[in-house]
C-alpha cells in the first residue's frame, strides 16, 4: 500500500528551469478515491482559457527538456482548403507524422510538439517544434504532406503548404515561449476546440522530474540546494477556480 503523503508545495524539476507552486491549502498524495462520482465536463470559454494555459505551461519544460538548438525544427503546416474541423486536420497531421517516421533520412528517434492554430479566415493549421533538424531534404518534407493531404478523402480541395525554420544558436526557451503562445491566441478558444487536443506530442518526450514538499513559507524556497544557482524570474499568484484557494507560482531559470 502506498504512503500517504501531505504536502503543500510542488517542484517541477525541468533541466533549464524549476517551477514551484506553494498552495494556501495542505494537499494528499499516495491515496485512492473509489466510487467517485463522474461529472460531466463543461466545455466553456473559461474552462477553455484554464486548459490553454495548463498546456501553456507544459510545453514551456517540454521543449528545453527534449530539445537543442543544434537539432530543433520548426515547421508550419497549412491546407490550401479554409478547412475547420480539427478532427479532419488532425488526421493529415498523423499521416504526416507517420510519414516523417518512416523516412529513409531520419537516423533518430523522432520526437515533436505540435499545436494547431485558427487562422483569420478560419481555417486550422500546425505549428511543430521536431528533432528532424536537416536529416530530410525539404523536397521530400513537402512531397509527406502532400501525400497526407491527398490521401485524407474528408479534404475536398487538395493541397497545402509547409514553411521550415532551422533553430541552430537560438535560445530554446525562446523557442518553447514563441510555440506556447499559439494556445492561448483568442482563435483556440473557439468552439471548434471544444473536446479536441490542444496540443500533440511524440509518447518518448522526456517529462521533467515533479517532487512535493512542505514549506512553513515562500521564502524558505530562496535555501533550497536546487536553486543556488538559479534566478527567479517570474512570479505570480491566482486562485484555484475549483477550491478558491491561492497558488503561489515562482519560475526560477
Amino acid at each position: 500500500m502506498k504512503e500517504t503523503k501531505y504536502y503543500n508545495a510542488k517542484i517541477t524539476h525541468g533541466k533549464v528551469i524549476t517551477e514551484i507552486r506553494v498552495y494556501d491549502s495542505i494537499k494528499q498524495s499516495g491515496y485512492k478515491i473509489v466510487n467517485r462520482r463522474r461529472v460531466p465536463r463543461k466545455n466553456t470559454k473559461a474552462s477553455r482559457i484554464r486548459s490553454n494555459q495548463r498546456a501553456k505551461m507544459r510545453i514551456l519544460s517540454l521543449i528545453p527538456e527534449n530539445f537543442t538548438d543544434h537539432n530543433l525544427c520548426f515547421i508550419t503546416l497549412t491546407f490550401k482548403e479554409n478547412l475547420q474541423l480539427p478532427k479532419v486536420a488532425n488526421k493529415a497531421l498523423t499521416s504526416f507524422i507517420r510519414k516523417l517516421r518512416r523516412a529513409p533520412e531520419l537516423t533518430n528517434d523522432l520526437r515533436y510538439i505540435a499545436v494547431p492554430e485558427v487562422q483569420k479566415r478560419g481555417a486550422i493549421h500546425f505549428h511543430i517544434v521536431t528533432n528532424i533538424s536537416d536529416y530530410i531534404p525539404y523536397e521530400n518534407l513537402v512531397k509527406y504532406w502532400t501525400r497526407s493531404i491527398d490521401q485524407n478523402s474528408e479534404i475536398l480541395e487538395k493541397g497545402g503548404y509547409i514553411k521550415i525554420k532551422r533553430y541552430e544558436g537560438r535560445n530554446v526557451q525562446d523557442i518553447a515561449v514563441y510555440l506556447s503562445k499559439y494556445l492561448t491566441k483568442s482563435g483556440n478558444f473557439t468552439e471548434i476546440f471544444n473536446g479536441q487536443k490542444i496540443y500533440m506530442t511524440s509518447r518518448n518526450l522526456k517529462r521533467p522530474a515533479v517532487s512535493t514538499l512542505m514549506v512553513n513559507s515562500p521564502s524558505t524556497l530562496a535555501y533550497l540546494p536546487e536553486l543556488a544557482h538559479k534566478k527567479l524570474i517570474a512570479e505570480s499568484s491566482y486562485l484555484n477556480p475549483y477550491t478558491q484557494k491561492a497558488i503561489h507560482y515562482y519560475k526560477y531559470q
